[in-house]
């Protein structure tokens, strides 16, 4: 769904400063009151479906679908996070952290199609007058559209953690604006998304939280407006266990009833393993995941190594299963790279 992304060399510098300066901080510092990252997805797919004219002649529309997402996030931990237990990418959960939570996400999308073989001119008889020739009149079928998108997201958050006795509460709200044109129309995009909810730590680690998600869609095109609203409700477990002496293991589930149209219950369920405090990976299912005008389910492989307990390194690659209808095919691959840092 996107294009190229153009970074600049002062962009390019302050990263390299950043990551410099967390490479060499002090790695004994078990607490951190501060947490920034940034990551990049691009989202491939390719899509085949059958095309007929009036002809008969069958075709094939195959197109191809790039979504670049540039994502920059940051929390500050006011009442303080400590990684002295636990994996060090679970450092947050496991030291029960309130947090106040800003983010923002670009995306760029470009779509290109073809048809082949390209369609002919296609007679279709036309209505017979007195005087004129009874000639057809000749339709040439239209190509494919290949709309590009732009937009923006921007999130605000937080979580409190009562620690003594576990409970916890989180919100947070997220505004996003795009555009969605080609060489025949522009649409612009508005989004609003609210997002509360609650939960229990259910010992020293092992949490149970449920959310309420209220979404809202406005498309404007000329003088048109149109509105979609939904409410998704959601129900969450995690745990993080022992494996031995030094290997530890993580569960992540999550259930979604979504409150859309020809959209059945989504999952999600996530396994880590943890060889040492700095190393995870693992493996992630998650059904129902979008695919322009499709579902399907999605699997992923991820992950991530501290090189200094303030730096990680995190990267993740996934296929989805789109359930493309009779006759089309569709391919769906999404890469992920980022880094995290603490201070």
């Amino acid at each position: 769904m996107l294009r190229h992304r153009r970074y600049s060399k002062d962009c390019s510098s302050t990263l390299l400063i950043v990551v410099s300066l967390l490479l060499s901080a002090s790695t004994r510092a078990d607490d951190f009151g501060f947490e920034v990252s940034a990551s990049f997805d691009a989202d491939r797919l390719s899509w085949a479906s059958p095309l007929f004219s009036f002809s008969g002649q069958e075709s094939t529309v195959f197109s191809d679908t790039d979504t670049d997402t540039t994502a920059l996030t940051a929390a500050w931990y006011f009442g303080g996070a400590s990684d002295d237990d636990g994996p060090l990418s679970r450092a947050v959960f496991l030291s029960r952290a309130s947090s106040i939570d800003f983010a923002y996400r670009r995306i760029d999308v470009s779509a290109n199609a073809r048809i082949d073989p390209p369609p002919q001119l296609t007679p279709f008889p036309g209505p017979i007058s007195p005087g004129l020739p009874e000639d057809p009149i000749f339709v040439a079928s239209p190509g494919p559209a290949t709309p590009s998108v732009d937009g923006n997201d921007y999130a605000l958050g937080g979580r409190y953690v009562w620690a003594e006795s576990g409970w916890f509460v989180f919100g947070g709200v997220t505004i996003g604006d795009g555009d969605v044109s080609d060489s025949l129309f522009r649409i612009s995009v508005d989004s609003r998304q609210l997002l509360a909810g609650g939960g229990l730590y259910l010992g020293e680690r092992t949490a149970i939280e449920i959310a309420v998600i209220d979404s809202e869609v406005e498309l404007q095109s000329n003088a048109r407006v149109d509105d979609d609203s939904a409410t998704d409700f959601a129900i969450s477990f995690t745990h993080i266990g022992s494996l031995g002496s030094t290997w530890q293991y993580g569960v992540d589930a999550a259930l979604i009833e979504r409150d859309r149209a020809n959209s059945d219950t989504a999952t999600a369920l996530r396994g880590s393993l943890f060889p040492s405090r700095n190393v995870a990976f693992g493996l992630e299912i998650e059904t129902e995941v979008d695919a322009v005008f499709e579902t399907g389910t999605r699997y992923s492989l991820f992950g991530s190594w501290f090189v200094t307990r303030q730096l990680e390194f995190f990267g993740s690659y996934g296929t989805v299963d789109i359930d493309a209808p009779e006759g089309s095919t569709a391919d769906l691959d999404v890469y992920s790279l980022g880094f995290l840092g603490r201070f």
